[in-house]
């Protein structure tokens, strides 16, 4: 069932057994678990299914620490969420990445890998992901050669492509058919209320931007609006305790993490070649992949380093002729038959002239810096280790329904620095020993910590705000991603990762998302 809040017919008051804030990847995975199956499931969502300017103006934030890009175009605030500007990128966290690692401050997740591997399988079909494969494994179904780089210093690592999935889009037949759920649009909730303890939620406010307002009552409630959203309505839900909801211990808001981006290398086109198998893109029966590296355990141990994965990608140039006969010539040394060849043959043929005159190039001047300008950019994606001292609070400003917008106050921790100086130094000394590609790496990488101006990017991967730990004093959530202080509270979403590894977070969030549903769906039965 859909209900739009907007509309004067709709109630006023709504009553279920659960509860979910926010339609996006999380809170969907969430509702589509429960679709027929008694429960009265409640789906509220700000938005409506179409991008609606006013609406996504109440995503406005204030930074206060490092430059980022404007937050406001990050995320979506619709039905499906950021899902509807996803790129489909897709990979599991790595088991390093739960481990406690006594080099990386707050470290550890109360759950394993192992733990988390079955709704791993789960999340790859509501990914619509065809495959599980991964890394050697998948490089070996695209029949790539294996990759000359020692394994204890770069290991292989693949990132498999959704469609990409539109999550509303994908579910909202399901979803409106349904007929123990309802999808309540243009529900703005603006306070969290709790009994007098503080332990308990007794229901939502909510509103709308035209300042209609309703209630929402129900048994167990989850929060799934991301990992800025979420730290902000705790914290703006303050009747009872002026810190907000379950801030007991002031962790709400803090160690909000990013993937650190950076550009290690340019590579003219030419040189590229020894290394362009290990860093190149796949498409076959089974799905369409990009394989790139990461860092080894032994390295990250050894080097007292967090988590690093490695991509390639073309910048600038005309060069389709060029990368079309790499890889029909990679697919025949290969001994199997190219891949979408009519296509590549017409690319060859369409920019045969360009093709020549890099070949010629080539040849006659093997140390030019360019090919028609294309280079290959080697780059990381680096995880970011937790610092309570990066975090989202309550800003002084307000949005258009008088409630505190969020201020993201993003910082960095030396090992993130040493981190990125690490991986370049291994990149460099790995492509220049087994694929004879010798680079310089940029002056800033290579100064002193002490004396950096890293050039990082963030990648709107927020992280990290209500940071799941088995010690209320550590984390917001539990093992199950309960509120410690809040009994039927729940936290879904990147906001409740502990560490971040290097991975893009979306199949990651959907497998928690899951493995929760499954706990709620126990909870509601009476079985814990």
């Amino acid at each position: 069932m859909i209900i739009d809040f907007d509309q004067t017919d709709a109630p006023g008051e709504f009553d279920g057994d659960l509860c979910i804030i926010g339609a996006g990847a999380a809170g969907i995975s969430i509702a589509a678990e429960f679709t027929n199956t008694g429960h009265r499931v409640l789906l509220i969502e700000s938005g409506g299914f179409e991008f609606e300017g006013d609406t996504q103006g109440l995503y406005d934030a204030e930074d206060s620490g490092i430059a980022r890009q404007p937050m406001i175009m990050q995320r979506l605030r619709m039905f499906g969420g950021s899902t509807n500007h996803w790129d489909g990128r897709c990979a599991p966290l790595d088991p390093i990445d739960f481990e406690q690692r006594d080099w990386i401050p707050y470290s550890g997740w109360p759950i394993t890998r192992t733990e988390l591997d079955p709704f791993y399988v789960r999340a790859h079909v509501v990914c619509d992901l065809k495959t599980t494969l991964q890394n050697s494994a998948a490089a070996d179904s695209c029949r790539l050669p294996s990759s000359p780089a020692d394994p204890d210093k770069m290991a292989v690592h693949s990132w498999q492509f959704s469609t990409p999935t539109r999550f509303g889009k994908k579910f909202r037949g399901q979803l409106a058919q349904s007929a123990n759920v309802s999808v309540i649009l243009h529900a703005n909730v603006i306070n969290i209320e709790t009994d007098q303890d503080d332990s308990h939620t007794t229901h939502l406010d909510i509103t709308t931007l035209q300042g209609r307002k309703g209630k929402v009552r129900a048994r167990l409630f989850v929060l799934a609006c991301g990992a800025i959203e979420n730290p902000r309505l705790l914290l703006a839900s303050s009747s009872k305790r002026k810190a907000g909801v379950g801030n007991a211990h002031d962790l709400v808001g803090r160690f909000f993490m990013e993937h650190l981006r950076t550009k290690f290398v340019a590579v003219p086109l030419s040189d590229s070649y020894p290394f362009r198998a290990a860093f190149s893109e796949c498409e076959n029966s089974l799905g369409k992949f990009l394989f790139g590296s990461r860092l080894a355990d032994e390295v990250q141990r050894d080097r007292r380093i967090g988590n690093v994965g490695i991509t390639s990608y073309t910048e600038g140039g005309e060069e389709s002729a060029t990368n079309a006969a790499f890889r029909i010539a990679q697919d025949v040394s290969s001994g199997k038959v190219p891949d979408n060849f009519s296509s590549e043959v017409l690319y060859v043929l369409r920019d045969l002239d360009a093709l020549i005159v890099n070949a010629r190039r080539r040849a006659l001047m093997p140390g030019a810096e360019t090919i028609e300008n294309a280079l290959v950019v080697l780059a990381c994606e680096a995880e970011q280790v937790p610092n309570p001292s990066s975090r989202v609070s309550l800003s002084t400003r307000t949005d258009a329904l008088g409630s505190p917008q969020a201020n993201v106050d993003w910082q960095l921790h030396e090992v993130d620095l040493h981190t990125t100086q690490v991986a370049a130094s291994v990149l460099s000394a790995q492509l220049a020993a087994h694929f004879g590609t010798r680079i310089r790496l940029p002056d800033w990488l290579l100064a002193p910590l002490d004396n950096w101006q890293p050039q990082f990017r963030d990648v709107a991967h927020h992280i990290g705000t209500t940071r799941m730990a088995d010690d209320p004093a550590q984390g917001v959530v539990d093992r199950h991603c309960r509120m410690h202080a809040i009994d039927n509270l729940y936290v879904a979403g990147s906001s409740v990762f502990a560490t971040g590894g290097h991975a893009n977070p979306t199949l990651t969030i959907v497998a928690l998302a899951l493995r929760l549903a499954d706990h709620l769906k126990s909870r509601l039965a009476g079985a814990s």
